[in-house]
């Protein structure tokens, strides 16, 4: 399972990320107008491990996670789910960098999350 999928699975079966956005966690881009919170996800880059012997089966991975809201405050809740959410198994997610942020022709506000995934 590669590391989107991960994050899809992890995602979607936490209990408290699911109960905000249901099963509205889209890869990359969403479809408009769907029904908000919503998430997005995307890798971002990937650095592959190497040693003396080569370049090894593993990388560090930096996702980019995206919680969409028509509030606020419904935006940071679901930052807050995902940042627990991102801490189990199978991805252990390291914050990196949170950011707020508007859309202004959508009308949203988002929650920009940065993680490294050691996979």
């Amino acid at each position: 399972m590669n590391v989107e999928q991960q994050i899809a699975t992890v995602l979607g079966s936490n209990v408290t990320v699911a109960g905000i956005v249901v099963d509205r966690i889209y890869p990359m881009l969403m479809p408009q107008d769907i029904a908000m919170p919503a998430i997005s996800y995307q890798r971002i880059a990937s650095s592959p491990v190497n040693d003396l012997e080569g370049q090894q089966n593993h990388e560090w991975v930096r996702v980019q996670v995206d919680c969409w809201a028509l509030k606020y405050s419904e935006a940071k809740t679901l930052a807050a789910a995902v940042r627990t959410a991102m801490r189990t198994t199978p991805v252990f997610g390291l914050l990196l960098m949170e950011l707020d942020d508007y859309d202004s022709e959508g009308k949203l506000y988002r929650v920009i999350q940065d993680f490294n995934i050691w996979n």
